[in-house]
């Protein structure tokens, strides 16, 4: 049966949701109806402290092992010259940003956990050409020996925010060998120890 107060109420209803609706439509209208001719946003640019090294050849390939083989050392009766077997020249690359005040350095030492290396000889690390793309490059120690014992010999210091590039940039070195002590503790043998490079910092 038609109930006229039941329809009543229910059109009642549904106006009172259209006008509620209106209402709402208008107040966000409003509340948006605010723009002048600028705008401003808030914006976070967050940059990160980075730190990062490897070593490559001339062609850009990483160098992971070297070999020094003493076999073609100048033999001549009376002299052993150790300083003529020389690597070729490699170059230590580098990426760093580093905190307002900060500065890094770079060591070069032996893992003392894989170290196998010739009594009466010390490494030599024989410095060349230093350049970066751009940035801090930091100061290079120039030629440095490095014992057996040695862990954190100073490469370079003061690195500040720096990329020097990639392949022949940042610090051109190559690696010899030099008499360290009493020749009578040289042996023949085939040695094999780990040198690990450091950028401090991280």
């Amino acid at each position: 049966l038609f109930n006229p107060k039941s329809f009543i109420m229910k059109k009642i209803s549904l106006v009172t949701a259209a006008i509620t609706a209106l209402f709402a439509i208008d107040a966000n209208a409003q509340a948006d109806n605010n723009d002048i001719n600028t705008f401003s946003q808030a914006l976070t640019v967050d940059v990160p402290t980075l730190a990062m090294l490897d070593i490559e050849d001339a062609s850009g390939a990483e160098v992971s092992a070297i070999t020094l083989d003493l076999t073609d050392v100048t033999k001549e009766a009376g002299v052993y010259e150790f300083e003529s077997v020389e690597t070729s020249p490699m170059w230590l690359n580098y990426t760093s940003v580093v905190a307002d005040g900060q500065l890094r350095n770079i060591t070069v030492g032996f893992d003392q956990n894989a170290n196998d290396f010739p009594s009466g000889v010390k490494l030599v690390l024989n410095q060349s050409t230093f350049t970066a793309d751009n940035g801090t490059l930091g100061t290079a120690a120039g030629t440095i020996e490095v014992k057996p014992t040695d862990v954190s010999v100073p490469v370079i210091t003061g690195i500040g925010s720096v990329y020097t590039g990639q392949g022949q940039k940042g610090l051109q070195f190559t690696y010899s060998l030099a008499e360290d002590g009493n020749f009578a503790d040289y042996k023949a043998g085939t040695y094999n120890s780990t040198l690990i490079y450091t950028i401090s910092g991280i």
